[in-house]
Formats: structure tokens, C-alpha cells, sequence
């Protein structure tokens, strides 16, 4: 290091306060542009207000910089302050068209099922290239990959219905007549009522592009089943459920007999 260096650094001169300093992917590879076409490292850091150490670390790291720098949209590379693992690199592209497929698709999404699929891809990427890297998809990562790929979270709306109440009563009267009047024993006055089970959890949130404000098309799952329950009155006699799916014959249940099911299957 020469005196020159030294004083042409504005950061190593006497009485100048030194401060942190995020130093982004653009001006790292500006650094490493000057310094290999020739120029020196006290004029380097003189340009650019940068200390002498931060520019020898840019150096030590500039093929991984390079890398990063290749897979960093040009919109994104003056947000970039730091050199990412290569690993994590490709696993953000593949998550990236993961979720635009499940968003084309209307699936909704969560932080939980992104992670998951981030330490999946992580680990199959990893195998590949024989690295030995960690990787737990915290919530760093989850931010800076929202931040990244520009997609916010928002509530999935769906509409809810509603019960008639004044048909309800004025069906439990005349029902309530109709038995006393016939005198009908309660072992032969049923009640039944349909219901809906949701095998699947359904996500009330989803992430999409930030220029969407709202998630129109994302509805809830149809993994569910319409099961009509009964009995009678006295509680003697419980009828078989009848349940309701969408699919004559699922692919899973090809080899099992229906009568052999505790439910009526339609």
C-alpha cells in the first residue's frame, strides 16, 4: 500500500468518520471493471468512497460476484448488495417458476408451502453439484426472495352462504304438525342434513405479482366431500352417510370395492 493510496482514500484520512456502508451488486461490479482494466486501487477507492479493505473483498470475491451477476435482472441489480451462493441461485429460479405455475394455475400459496418447496429444490440442486452448503429458507430469505420476484401476500375472497331463517321456522312448524297430527314414534321421524369436509386445508392467503392487487380466479379447493348425515329421533337407527365427490372412481381407490366402504359412494 503506498502513501498515495492512503491519502487518496477519503475514508483513512485524519478527522473523517468512518460509517457502514451497504455496498450494492452495480458498484461492486463497476470496482471490478476499473480494477481489471488497469487502475489503480487508490484511485478505485477514491472514485467511489470506498474503503481499501471493501475494495480488496470485492476482488477476493469477484468470480462469485460475476455468477451472480449473470442471474440478477438488470431491474434488481442495484438492490443486490451481496454475493449469493450459486446453489441458492438456481434454486430461486426454479421456485420462481413454481410459483408463476401454481399462480397461473390458481393454486393459493403460503410462506410455509414456498419454504418447503425452496429447501426441496435446495437439496435436490445441492445433490447435482455435490455441495455441502446449508440451507433453511428463513424468513431473510423469504423476504429478500419476495422482494426479489415482486409478489406481496392478500387475502383470498370467497362468498359465503346464507342460511333463510324465516323458511327455516316456518318449515319446523309445519313439520312439528305433521308428526303430531299423524302421531308418528320418534323411531320413525329422521332428521338428515348434507355437509361439506374439506380432506385438504385450504389457504385463506395467497401470494401474487404486486401489480395484482387482488387474486381474482383463486377459489377454494375442490378436494372435498358433500356427506349427508342421519338418524332418527330416538337415537336408535343411524342411517349409512351418503357421500357425494366429484369423481366416480378415483385414481387411488381403482382397486377397492365401494360396497365395502363404510359410506354410500356417489
Amino acid at each position: 500500500m503506498t502513501s498515495i493510496e492512503k491519502t487518496d482514500c477519503p475514508l483513512l484520512q485524519k478527522g473523517v468518520k468512518r460509517t457502514r456502508k451497504t455496498v450494492t451488486l452495480e458498484t461492486k461490479m463497476l470496482v471490478t471493471r476499473k480494477m481489471e482494466a488497469g487502475k489503480k486501487r487508490g484511485n478505485v477507492c477514491s472514485s467511489l468512497s470506498l474503503a481499501l479493505a471493501t475494495v480488496s473483498t470485492i476482488m477476493g470475491n469477484a468470480e462469485k460476484m460475476k455468477q451472480s451477476a449473470q442471474k440478477t435482472t438488470k431491474l434488481h441489480a442495484s438492490n443486490v448488495s451481496y454475493t449469493r451462493n450459486f446453489n441458492i441461485e438456481k434454486t430461486d429460479q426454479s421456485l420462481t417458476s413454481w410459483t408463476d405455475d401454481l399462480n397461473q394455475k390458481r393454486i393459493p400459496l403460503t410462506q410455509h408451502a414456498i419454504a418447503a418447496k425452496a429447501r426441496s429444490l435446495f437439496d435436490e440442486i445441492q445433490q447435482k453439484e455435490s455441495g455441502n452448503e446449508t440451507f433453511t429458507a428463513r424468513k431473510g430469505w423469504f423476504a429478500r426472495f419476495k422482494q426479489h420476484l415482486q409478489i406481496h401476500c392478500t387475502k383470498i375472497s370467497g362468498d359465503a352462504g346464507s342460511a333463510d331463517i324465516e323458511t327455516t321456522h316456518v318449515f319446523t312448524a309445519e313439520f312439528k304438525k305433521i308428526i303430531e297430527d299423524n302421531d308418528f314414534p320418534p323411531d320413525l321421524v329422521f332428521n338428515v342434513d348434507e355437509t361439506g369436509l374439506f380432506w385438504k386445508t385450504v389457504p385463506s392467503r395467497t401470494y401474487i405479482s404486486r401489480e395484482e392487487k387482488l387474486a381474482p380466479g383463486f377459489k377454494a379447493s375442490k378436494d372435498q366431500l358433500t356427506l349427508l348425515l342421519g338418524g332418527n329421533t330416538s337415537g336408535t337407527l343411524k342411517l349409512k352417510p351418503l357421500l357425494v365427490y366429484q369423481s366416480e372412481t378415483p385414481r387411488v381407490m381403482k382397486d377397492i370395492l365401494k360396497s365395502h366402504l363404510p359410506v354410500i359412494w356417489t
